[in-house]
């Protein structure tokens, strides 16, 4: 597991980037809530009867960010956010990937950012999480964000 915290100057920037932004636009969102004026949870489980063709079983960021942004919107930030991502197709990033999660949590002006790692077989090696780890190392690099992994 990777623990990445932005750094308090770089906090509304990676804000910026996070909900008005299109860099986390293809992650599928597993799970989102928002603690403002009320608690808003989002499922993000796609209803697959909705749509006409063929889609996914968790609703794009791109798809979810609208909504998330209409809530937050405003003059005050929220008390808390915490968004759960993953790549649509792990195995893309390795063969025994089951999944490749990204949470962001905002909470008490603090931004801090985990990766999980799940595997089809287990197995005592950690080239999955490794591969997953760097990954999001350079995607945050080219975010232009400073951060400090802890």
């Amino acid at each position: 597991m990777l623990a990445i915290k932005i750094s308090e100057t770089e906090i509304k920037q990676f804000m910026a980037i996070l909900i008005k932004g299109d860099k986390f636009d293809s992650f599928e969102t597993r799970g989102a809530e928002i603690n403002s004026f009320t608690k808003v949870t989002f499922s993000c489980i796609l209803d697959k009867d909705y749509f006409t063709n063929e889609v996914g079983s968790y609703a794009a960021w791109g798809v979810i960010k609208p909504y998330v942004f209409n809530i937050i919107k405003g003059n005050k930030r929220p008390k808390s956010l915490k968004i759960v991502f993953a790549v649509k197709n792990p195995s893309l990033i390795h063969e025994n990937a089951k999944a490749l999660f990204l949470n962001v949590a905002f909470d008490n002006n603090i931004v801090l950012c985990t990766t999980a790692a799940a595997q089809i077989n287990f197995t005592m090696d950690k080239s999955i999480d490794m591969l997953w780890e760097s990954y999001i190392k350079e995607f945050f690099s080219q975010l232009q964000i400073t951060y400090t992994v802890l």
